[in-house]
């Protein structure tokens, strides 16, 4: 477990040293879950941590449509249906 931490660390000390990649420094790490949690059950923790991110200030509404833009899995009209969602805050 040590070992593949330690590996785990050096692995992303050399990409946040390397100009090949850009690590946003709001991004989300999901590590460790359990094998019983289903795609819809971790959409739902994402989405109601995101909720908590906007409440309290962390993230931007244009964070969260950037991230839905760049995941390129929703169709644009969903993008904007979530991006004018008043829900969402």
């Amino acid at each position: 477990d040590r070992a593949r931490r330690e590996r785990a660390f050096a692995d992303k000390s050399t990409k946040l040293r390397s100009p090949l990649f850009f690590i946003n420094p709001k991004r989300i790490s999901v590590r460790n879950l359990a094998k019983s949690i289903t795609e819809s059950e971790l959409k739902n923790l994402v989405f109601g941590a995101l909720k908590k991110g906007l409440e309290q200030k962390l993230a931007t509404p244009q964070d969260a449509v950037a991230h839905w833009r760049a995941g390129g899995e929703l169709p644009h009209a969903e993008v904007m249906r979530r991006a004018t969602d008043p829900n969402l805050v």
